[in-house]
């Protein structure tokens, strides 16, 4: 048996009832396993009741198993940022296609550039907030999962990128803020 992440069980207990299954699969991705893509329905169900005891029954452990039951697509691109991604038997937020493409690479411009061309993702990218470019967060969050880097070293990365004028970037103070290459 597999025993819960403490990093996974301490974010988790941070966003509380806030929490959304989703999520709590992408924190188990980020935090797991780094020797494939995805992550095993038994690894996340584990963290389920573990989360769900560390909160004395405010967390139901139930509904991640019908989220992954009723969000689980084997599309190779992007459907939306609910879907769940069947990767070989395991479950990841991303399709399988993006972690073929992009699987164990750093390569932030790289991210960068495929997240903007994700014709499926575009719109997403696209709409909403000021200027045009990828979402910071969603890009954050495509280095720590697929290229298994942790988040604060994405964003240093990310930073230092900006600063040799490799990539623009809005306001960092922007709650949408956007990153795109230069």
């Amino acid at each position: 048996m597999v025993e819960p992440d403490e990093r996974v069980l301490e974010e988790a207990t941070a966003r509380r009832r806030k929490l959304r299954p989703g999520e709590l699969v992408e924190l188990v991705e980020r935090h797991g396993s780094r020797d494939r893509p995805g992550v095993a329905r038994d690894v996340i169900e584990t963290h389920a009741a573990a989360l769900n005891e560390r909160l004395r029954g405010q967390f139901d452990a139930g509904t991640v198993r019908d989220a992954i039951d009723e969000r689980l697509t084997e599309s190779e691109t992007w459907v939306d940022e609910n879907a769940l991604y069947a990767v070989g038997d395991r479950v990841s937020v991303y399709p399988a296609r993006w972690h073929e493409t992009l699987g164990g690479s750093t390569d932030l411009p790289a991210y960068v550039e495929f997240l903007r061309e994700a014709t499926a993702f575009r719109e997403d990218v696209d709409s909403g907030g000021r200027g045009r470019g990828v979402p910071k967060d969603a890009l954050l969050d495509a280095v720590s999962v697929i290229g298994r880097v942790e988040r604060r070293a994405a964003k240093a990365r990310l930073d230092e990128l900006r600063k040799e004028g490799v990539v623009a970037e809005d306001a960092d103070q922007h709650p949408e803020s956007r990153v795109r290459l230069t």
